[in-house]
């Protein structure tokens, strides 16, 4: 990144023993400090070197002359262009008599004003237009900060530019003011802006993380809280590798700053050359060693009808089972084709969890009454995800929670829906639901696949529910939590672990 400071010194006299017709005079200074980063340049030009304010008399107000400043970039994510008042010999925003007491004062820097009112002040204007005679159309006349303050941004692009914007002061006498030269300087900062970091970008500058020698991408097992508050990119997504199958995720960071995998999980425990560790897993060893000396044959792709139960049968919630009979259909193969959604045709299913084997048999039901939860009520500690990552939260919690909490809420995907980048915003919803390219996978129970192309996404959270698992509707991200089973099989999405992770719900 090559950076430009720009120092324009301001110098204002006022002449004249009768102060009839005073004249602001200018020095002019220019200070370049250049620095590389990232094969991003940036250059800037003024086309004078000198500010005159002219012909001001007592009780009005007048322009100085117009300073074209010319910025060009090829930074991908263009310039920040920003200016200060003052200097480390002159720490003020003011114009300064040489005598060191009389001033003419900066306006606010948050001031609005069509024209200066106020005697003895001065202000800037700033223009990035012009009309169809080619002169700029000028803004209204503002302050600037302190030199040592966060400067006031004048123009700000998210591409590659090479821009001419307009620059004038003006400044109001009264009568009473002494003539003579009052001086400043006004410093242009002008910043090639740096594209914003993926998780990927993250990962590469990180030391000690390599790609996995086959798929070529970083690995879901290296990701690390810090990692994940590194990256500034939530627009984007990353592709990452589970080294437990090879299987790619697309992961990003969404606007709630977590990152999540944005694809149904798709791990098949049984397939052939699967290893589950605690290494790779978000598991202990005694959890690993308990799912996995579950019956085998429970742990199987078919899912017969007999070995899901209807509901009713508390037998369901001992042993951990999945479906894996879907796990490489793309969404293009069911989407309705007026879903605005359709453009991704990788979007996939994943395989179906029931809860025993989401929660890597942590949370299993071993008898007692209840037909939608065990008769203790638990968040599972553990669960089928990568390590370093988790499944997402959710709260017992009223129907209003959604909108308007009465209590801090902990459900990550209600977090995720409230946050700014989504909430409230025209098209929020489908840019949320397109980020976490939610597949209508609906669930699976009693031997087959429930409301696929259909309505919902029915997805696992981590934590206890009153009724049932965490839904996501397809059409307006509500969630439910009804009456739905822990013995059917829904998708699994995981979250990166964060350095405080969330109090249990429960």
């Amino acid at each position: 990144m090559k950076v430009k400071h720009s120092l324009v010194g301001l110098t204002m006299a006022l002449s004249g023993a009768a102060f009839s017709s005073p004249v602001f005079a200018t020095s002019y200074s220019y200070d370049v400090d250049v620095q590389f980063n990232f094969n991003s340049m940036i250059s800037v030009t003024l086309t004078s070197a000198d500010i005159q304010i002219l012909d001001l008399a007592p009780g009005t107000s007048s322009d100085s002359n117009i300073v074209d400043i010319s910025i060009s970039t090829n930074s991908a994510a263009g310039y920040n262009l920003s200016a200060t008042a003052g200097w480390a010999d002159n720490a003020t925003t003011n114009m300064t008599h040489t005598n060191g007491t009389n001033t003419f004062t900066s306006i606010a820097t948050n001031a609005s004003l069509a024209s200066l009112t106020t005697d003895n002040t001065w202000g800037y204007s700033f223009s990035d237009t012009k009309d169809g005679n080619d002169e700029y159309i000028w803004g209204n006349f503002s302050g600037l900060p302190l030199y040592t303050a966060t400067a006031k941004e004048l123009k700000n692009t998210n591409v590659p530019a090479s821009d001419i914007v307009g620059f004038k002061i003006n400044a109001k006498a009264s009568t009473a003011q002494p003539a003579g030269d009052y001086t400043n300087k006004i410093n242009f900062i002008a910043v090639a802006n740096v594209p914003p970091r993926s998780i990927e970008d993250v990962m590469s500058s990180t030391q000690g993380i390599t790609r996995d020698v086959i798929t070529g991408h970083y690995k879901m097992q290296d990701m690390t809280t810090s990692i994940c508050n590194l990256v500034e990119d939530t627009e984007n997504t990353t592709i990452l590798t589970d080294t437990r199958d090879g299987t790619n995720y697309h992961v990003g960071k969404l606007g709630d700053d977590r990152c999540w995998l944005l694809d149904n999980l798709a791990l098949d425990p049984l397939a052939s050359g699967v290893s589950i560790t605690t290494a790779n897993t978000n598991a202990s060893t005694e959890a690993i060693t308990n799912f996995l000396q579950g019956s085998a044959s429970q742990l199987h792709n078919g899912w017969s009808t007999n070995a899901v139960a209807v509901e009713g049968n508390t037998s369901v919630y001992d042993s951990p089972r999945y479906n894996a009979a879907s796990k490489d259909i793309t969404r293009a193969d069911f989407v309705n084709p007026t879903d605005p959604l359709t453009e991704a045709d990788d979007w996939k299913y994943g395989i179906y969890y029931n809860y025993c084997a989401a929660s890597i048999g942590t949370y299993c039901y071993a008898g007692g009454s209840g037909l939608d939860k065990p008769n203790t009520a638990i968040d599972a500690e553990y669960d089928i995800c990568p390590s370093g990552w988790r499944m997402p939260t959710g709260t017992d919690w009223d129907w209003d929670d959604w909108e308007a909490p009465a209590d801090p809420i902990n459900d990550e995907y209600v977090i995720l829906y409230r946050s700014d980048a989504y909430r409230g915003i025209s098209g929020g919803e489908t840019i949320l639901r397109k980020a976490l390219r939610f597949p209508l996978a609906g669930y699976f129970e009693n031997g087959s696949a429930r409301m696929q192309n259909d309505q919902a996404a029915y997805i696992w959270s981590s934590s206890y529910t009153r009724n049932g698992e965490m839904m996501i509707f397809q059409w307006d991200l509500e969630m439910w939590f009804n009456s739905y089973k822990r013995n059917q099989g829904n998708s699994v999405r995981c979250i990166a672990k964060t350095g405080t992770e969330p109090a249990p719900s429960n």
